[in-house]
């Protein structure tokens, strides 16, 4: 989700970027067209082709080679944060602390005999205890209102397992749920999880895993690189009309500033040819 949203944020800045360029051109008479020329490369140069590589990679990831350098670069990076989003010790831990807690511990669990501590209530000693405590771990039970903005509000139950490698954890539902219901709920959502990241980890072993933002820092120098080399006939296309553009952009660029420089010296020419004019004018009156 990040990745989208940080990808869609770069695309977005650069259209405008290359659309203001463009309404630029458009006022300035002079170096209007150069104006207008980078707002074209950067669109086609650097939002257009690298979306289209990631297309092409993504879709056959044989179609273009990429350096193994930076491949390797890419695919650890993507594990890190693939760890980061669904970390597999977290998950498979509370898997199986929740369903050994439904099958051994449900007897405890009937509504009658848990008392929910409101998060933001001063705890009373003649209160009933609001947690569980078993051989294997404690279950606290509580849950907070809507006081706070920002903040989750609902049942909660958190976990303290008395096995030291088991990390606390807490479980979040609603307030017409009961404690099973909610065990239940995260144990689907754990499931769910993992389900995700069997299939991201396919997407990453497959190579299919880049993004605009992954492509972008290899494609933007495509006309002096090898870190991408096309293997199948339509990447080579693809490339072969990538280069052209590039190369046509550049000596553009390059004409239009001589140009700019020429017409600069003309008039520079023409102006002192007038006030040449001008003297000799005012000499003749006098």
């Amino acid at each position: 989700m990040l990745n989208t949203i940080i990808n869609t944020v770069i695309i977005l800045t650069l259209l405008y970027t290359s659309y203001s360029l463009w309404k630029i051109g458009k006022r300035r008479k002079e170096n209007g067209l150069l104006f207008k020329m980078i707002s074209l490369f950067i669109l086609i140069h650097i939002v257009i082709f690298p979306i289209i590589y990631v297309l092409i990679i993504n879709n056959d990831p044989s179609s273009i080679e990429i350096d193994n350098k930076i491949l390797s670069f890419e695919k650890e990076a993507k594990l890190k944060d693939l760890e980061l989003s669904y970390n597999k010790k977290d998950i498979e831990s509370q898997e199986l602390i929740i369903e050994d807690i439904l099958s051994s511990d449900i007897e405890l669990l009937r509504e009658e005999d848990i008392f929910w501590l409101d998060d933001y209530y001063t705890f009373d000693e003649d209160e009933p205890d609001n947690f569980i405590t078993t051989k294997k771990r404690t279950l606290y039970f509580y849950e907070r209102s809507k006081q706070t903005p920002a903040i989750p509000f609902g049942k909660f139950i958190r976990i303290n397992s008395k096995n030291k490698n088991f990390k606390e954890f807490e479980l979040k539902g609603d307030f017409n749920m009961t404690a099973i219901e909610i065990l239940k709920k995260r144990l689907d959502e754990l499931k769910q999880l993992k389900h995700k990241r069997f299939n991201q980890l396919n997407i990453i072993k497959l190579n299919k895993f880049w993004s605009y933002k992954e492509v972008l820092p290899y494609t933007i120098n495509i006309l002096f690189t090898d870190s991408f080399k096309p293997k199948r006939k339509g990447a080579q296309i693809i490339h072969f009309l990538h280069n052209v553009v590039v190369a046509a952009f550049l000596l553009s660029f390059i004409v239009s500033l001589f140009q700019n420089y020429i017409t600069k010296e003309d008039k520079n020419q023409s102006i002192e040819k007038r006030l040449d004019r001008i003297e000799e004018l005012l000499k003749e009156k006098e």
